[in-house]
């Protein structure tokens, strides 16, 4: 993208060099801005973890597997998670490939009778915390930024049951639009049942 340019800049006397990565509170960022170098180094260092687990996995119950994957694996996915709900699929098949490795490893010593594994979907858990969020958000329980990042959509016709209990989605026409936090999130969150959109704590 900058070959052939050369971006000089300098702030008080002191010279800004140009780099093609540059990390910024745990995510890396790079002249595409489509997270994708952050993505492949998320997924190498996820691997990475995995084929550790899987070596150490016959000194450990099953237990203490679980709670390596929970604490020291699925994280790395989740860090940063309003940004993954849009992940694209090719994305979201190497993650569901990560998860599916990790819990063949932890359920190897496992009896089909005693094989309980709590374990949350990374898929699911995002979405779980986006609906907190989106639900934090509506009832103003968020800081000044977000406090009118999502909308209550309200009918005309006062009686219709999802008035006021469904989240504004914004019109889009872009698929990069449609795959940010602000559709996303209001999307999924229309998605729960009316009971539980009707919660008011």
């Amino acid at each position: 993208m900058f070959q052939g340019c050369q971006v000089k800049l300098s702030v008080n006397d002191s010279t800004i060099n140009t780099t093609t990565c540059y990390k910024y509170l745990g995510v890396h960022l790079d002249p595409t801005l489509n997270l994708e170098t952050h993505f492949q180094k998320m997924y190498k260092k996820a691997a990475g973890r995995v084929n550790l687990l899987r070596r150490i996995r016959s000194s450990i119950d099953t237990l203490s597997a679980q709670r390596i994957y929970q604490s020291m694996i699925m994280p790395i996915f989740t860090f940063c998670g309003y940004n993954s709900l849009g992940w694209s699929e090719s994305r979201k098949r190497m993650i569901r490939s990560i998860e599916t490795r990790s819990l063949e490893i932890i359920s190897q010593k496992c009896s089909p009778q005693n094989c309980d594994l709590r374990v949350l979907k990374i898929d699911n858990f995002l979405q779980k915390r986006a609906c907190r969020f989106v639900f934090d958000c509506l009832n103003g329980a968020v800081c000044f930024p977000f406090k009118d990042y999502f909308e209550r959509l309200h009918h005309n016709d006062l009686n219709t049951r999802n008035n006021g209990n469904t989240a504004k989605v914004p019109k889009v026409k872009l698929d990069f639009a449609r795959r940010s936090f602000y559709f996303l999130g209001a999307s999924i969150f229309n998605s729960l049942p009316l009971s539980l959109r009707n919660i008011n704590s």
